[in-house]
């Protein structure tokens, strides 16, 4: 009998054993490297040893979600078995939708079933849904396994920006460089035959545009990236003073220190690009498909010399000389008599728009806290940018990296096939590319380096004007819910319309009708009051506290 009841008591512990293991399926088993490692056990130093890469222990696999059109690190290429010998014993799972990646994330977070990694871009989404905890670890419980990541949480401060508070932290963001993105070209073939100099201003600009339309009718005045009407009109606006800030959004005031709607608040610079673009619009200097071209036609504009004045990326300029058919030459931006002139820096150190996170059911979250560390590294950005010494660049005496002439010369599919370089990983995004700007900017044309230096430096001393956008304050749901149909039903109205001003269709006269029709479509000042009523994030570093990327 006694037993008996022994026996029964053994089996009641074990139950009770099994359902405090399984309850609310929050308990994993872990692989572990040896019998006296653990995520526990040990000092710190001795976890960090028996965890750090490359990892010795039984073979682990680490699943990865990436984004859509980004790729998976190929471990037949050189590259990826370089990421092999460093991470060690580690199988990097990959994956990575072809489309629907925000929704798939999504799915994931609310089922609870999160791979051991994976990307996020919506922050303060997730901290608003997820910020208990319930499905990532704090990257701060591993910091031991993160000693770069750590050592730069004290210089960006954007990398705890939605930190619940100062012992914890759930989202793993990017360090990036500063460099200008947009800057202004004009086609020195067509500024020489038309015996023209680098207008001093928007009004000489748009001059030169029309004597030159005039006499070649296929010539674009203008060639912006076709990137739909809200950016064309983002890049225009950027002539008459909004700096680049998005005069459709509620976007965040320096100078007011508070936020506005843009449209309504800068109601001149609104008017005054609207008539610019009008007018340039009816002449033939702005394409007739300025807001819907198609990359084909906006290619061949391009590269058969077919603009007199541009606005591009860097990347934009990197074939200059193999299928441009013109020369490019810098000109500070032709802003308006009386306007600061204004660059866009679209590549900024301290972005918070890609998010890596470690499920809390991570079997390994010590592993994945050292892939984070390693892709986030100065070392895997060197190689990522520069490949390998000997077969793509060499170091000069001076300790300068220069890429080979037969790896410039190499087609990219045999750079991506075979060395595993210039290709888009999922990880691209995380790499903390500041180490290894001079590699990036070494495919830019020559005149985008110098264009870049002077935007720099302009940049610095204030010459220039840059608009760098505030981190929205976290809203409820009911209050986000109302926002989104006023700022959608709002949006439209004014799109329509702006459309319809600059191609003609609508008198100008009717501007003022125009303004005071926004409040139909949605009460924009309750936006604006609820978005500074609200805790508001910290700023962002200024243009002039920034270290701008020069390639001199």
């Amino acid at each position: 009998m006694k037993a008996r009841m022994i026996s029964v008591l053994v089996i009641i512990c074990m139950i009770a054993a099994l359902a405090a293991c399984t309850k609310g399926n929050t308990e994993v088993k872990r692989t572990v490297p040896s019998a006296n490692a653990s995520p526990t056990g040990g000092t710190e130093s001795q976890d960090a040893e028996q965890w750090a890469l490359p990892y010795k222990g039984p073979e682990v696999t680490i699943k990865i979600f990436g984004w859509e059109s980004f790729k998976p690190i190929d471990p037949a290429t050189d590259f990826g078995k370089w990421v092999q010998g460093k991470i060690g014993n580690i199988k990097l799972d990959f994956e990575i939708p072809p489309e629907g990646t925000a929704a798939k994330s999504d799915l994931y977070l609310a089922s609870g079933d999160v791979p051991d990694i994976m990307i996020y871009r919506e922050p303060a989404k997730f901290m608003k849904n997820y910020g208990d905890g319930s499905r990532s670890v704090n990257l701060l419980d591993y910091a031991r396994y993160m000693p770069e990541y750590t050592k730069r949480i004290a210089e960006y401060p954007h990398l705890t920006s939605y930190a619940k508070d100062d012992k914890t932290n759930y989202l793993f963001f990017p360090t990036w460089y500063n460099t200008t993105s947009e800057l202004w070209y004009m086609n020195q073939d067509l500024m020489d035959k038309y015996n023209l100099k680098a207008p001093k201003n928007y009004e000489e600009m748009a001059q030169q545009m029309e004597l030159v339309h005039k006499a070649e009718p296929d010539v674009s005045g203008l060639l912006f990236h076709g990137w739909g009407f809200e950016y064309q009109y983002i890049i225009y606006s950027m002539l008459f003073g909004s700096n680049g800030m998005n005069q459709m959004a509620v976007s965040y005031d320096h100078n007011k220190r508070q936020w506005v709607y843009p449209l309504t608040a800068n109601n001149e610079v609104n008017l005054n690009t609207v008539k610019a673009m009008r007018e340039a619009y009816a002449n033939g200097s702005l394409h007739p498909d300025f807001s819907t071209i198609s990359t084909d036609v906006w290619t061949n504009i391009r590269n058969n010399g077919k603009w007199l004045f541009a606005n591009l990326y860097p990347f934009s300029t990197a074939d200059q000389n193999n299928t441009v058919k013109t020369k490019f030459t810098y000109m500070d931006p032709p802003a308006a008599t009386g306007v600061n002139p204004a660059v866009r820096t679209d590549y900024e150190s301290d972005t918070t728009g890609w998010a890596f996170i470690i499920s809390n059911t991570a079997k390994n979250p010590e592993l994945a806290a050292g892939l984070l560390e390693f892709f986030s590294s100065e070392e895997f950005a060197n190689t990522y940018y520069w490949g390998f010494e000997g077969v793509s660049y060499e170091t000069a005496a001076d300790g300068k990296k220069k890429f080979l002439d037969s790896y410039t010369q190499m087609p990219d599919a045999d750079k991506q096939s075979k060395l595993g370089l210039t290709t888009p990983y999922t990880v691209t995004q995380f790499i903390s590319n500041f180490y290894a700007g001079d590699a990036i900017a070494a495919s830019w044309s020559d005149e985008t380096k110098r264009g870049v230096t002077i935007a720099a430096e302009k940049l610095k001393n204030g010459e220039f004007a840059n608009y760098y956008g505030a981190t929205t304050p976290d809203f409820t749901d009911d209050v986000n819910e109302k926002m989104t149909v006023i700022n959608t039903a709002v949006k439209t109205y004014v799109t329509e319309n702006l459309t319809a001003f600059i191609i003609g269709k609508k008198p100008i006269d009717e501007w003022d009708k125009f303004i005071a029709g926004i409040q139909k479509y949605g009460d924009m000042n309750w936006v604006v009051e609820q978005y500074n009523a609200a805790p508001q994030k910290p700023l962002r570093a200024k243009a002039t506290e920034r270290t701008w990327l020069e390639t001199k």
